[in-house]
């Protein structure tokens, strides 16, 4: 009798333990799945990102690949400026892309600047100056300069083209160039931008320095700030919703 209901004493304690331990792993399931649930909210990056600042000179070689212009000896920082990315993320889809100012005034100055410097060295070879021509000569290579209003048509035709090359838009107003240069997928779970397609030209030379060998960004969100870490880490800022005025009649 003393064997019996020791035995039964044992089987309670092995069930209780047994008991405690499936409620210990449950406890920790639970916690697992809150934990888990956490991140993956935390994980979202929805909305629209503006870099905060471009390292200087990953974005200016970015423009001048970008506009086909970094071979030019014509091109110096000054013509292409304020290089920003924005980040687009809508349903975990990414479209990351790239805008630059031209400078349309000083762009023009600088090919009138050209031009004048290529007719000094013409006449040079030909063991010349200014001042050796008639003034009818002068006056038909003045003639031949290309104005001020020529060379902006030039210039937004030339801007224009591109833009339609790298399925970009050109705004000759302003002189405002953007493009597409990156279409991803958000990956929540493994906080990562997989690259889905290379947009502009599908040249991978635009988005050397950005991209990783593995063709996709890790990133880190911190509240409304935003980290990229390919080959460069890139900083975005969380853009702020403009306020919708509403008129009082």
């Amino acid at each position: 009798m003393t064997q019996v209901a020791q035995g039964r004493s044992k089987g309670k304690s092995l069930l209780c333990h047994q008991c405690n331990a499936l409620f210990v792993f449950i406890i920790f399931l639970i916690l697992l799945a809150v934990l888990f649930g956490v991140r993956y909210r935390n994980s979202s990056i929805e909305g629209i990102w503006r870099t905060t600042s471009i390292d200087q000179k990953l974005g200016d070689d970015f423009a001048k690949r970008l506009t086909g212009l970094h071979q030019s000896p014509l091109i110096d920082d000054s013509l292409l400026t304020s290089s920003q990315m924005i980040l687009t993320v809508k349903n975990n889809n990414v479209d990351l892309s790239f805008s630059v100012q031209v400078e349309r005034d000083i762009f023009v100055k600088r090919l009138a600047a050209y031009h004048q410097n290529e007719l000094l060295k013409t006449l040079k070879e030909n063991h010349l100056v200014v001042g050796d021509l008639s003034s009818k000569e002068r006056q038909i290579i003045e003639n031949s300069m290309p104005a001020s209003h020529e060379l902006e048509m030039i210039l937004d035709q030339a801007f224009e083209k591109l833009a339609s090359q790298i399925g970009g838009k050109y705004n000759q107003k302003t002189g405002h160039l953007s493009a597409v240069v990156l279409k991803g997928k958000v990956n929540r779970i493994l906080h990562t931008i997989d690259i889905k397609e290379e947009v502009a030209a599908g040249h991978t030379s635009f988005s050397k320095g950005l991209l990783t060998p593995n063709g996709y960004f890790d990133y880190t969100r911190f509240g409304k700030k935003l980290e990229l870490l390919g080959d460069e880490k890139i900083i975005f800022k969380k853009a702020l919703k403009k306020k919708s005025v509403k008129c009082i009649t």
